[in-house]
């Protein structure tokens, strides 16, 4: 749906629309929920219908909203998630297979067994769903991972791990833009979750 006017006290919108394209039904009295997004986060929020607006076709006024949870989308918002990577040291041949254990628009952060030094730059191709992204990053801090989480052990096949802040150095905007995507997409979803 989308906002027609507001008051100091109420919302008109457009009759909304079910998933699937089928419009709403509703009876006054009955709690709303909405989800809002802008350049600056992402926002779910409570109402509740109290009637409908005689001057519009379909349209639905509501109580002024409450916040009910504000989730920003920063460019860099980190997403705790599992993602394959390959990756490459360049001047070594092999190719490595890790995981990401998190994701933003500026880097990730692998998990792998493979002892390497800050500084060190890697060509990595990150497995998004359906779809995968080369990139080149510097690692930026290196840790040993004691705790390890038997699902990223097992997707391994070893127990000794380490895990690597990795910076991306080279990214043009078009992949930038396809990993801030993801993230605020699946950031949504959590948001969606929790709001229902």
């Amino acid at each position: 749906t989308r906002v027609v006017r507001s008051t100091p006290d109420r919302l008109i919108v457009e009759l909304p629309r079910q998933e699937g394209g089928r419009y709403a039904s509703g009876t006054p009295g009955m709690e709303v929920t909405l989800e809002y997004a802008d350049e600056r986060g992402l926002y779910c929020l409570r109402s509740r219908l109290v009637g409908f607006d005689l001057q519009g076709m379909g349209r639905w006024m509501l109580e002024r909203p409450t916040l009910v949870e504000k989730r920003q989308r920063r460019l860099l918002f980190r997403l705790a998630t599992l993602l394959n990577v390959r990756f490459r040291v360049p001047g070594d041949p092999h190719l490595y297979h890790g995981l990401a254990r998190d994701i933003s628009g500026g880097g990730i952060q692998l998990v792998h067994w493979k002892e390497m030094a800050p500084g060190t730059e890697l060509d990595l191709a990150i497995e998004l769903p359906g779809r995968v992204l080369p990139v080149r990053g510097r690692i930026v801090t290196a840790d040993t991972l004691e705790e390890v989480p038997q699902q990223v052990a097992d997707l391994l096949g070893v127990k000794a791990k380490r895990t690597y802040g990795i910076q991306f150095t080279q990214l043009d905007q078009a992949t930038q833009d396809e990993i801030v995507r993801f993230v605020f997409e699946r950031q949504r979803e959590q948001l969606r979750k929790r709001c229902f």
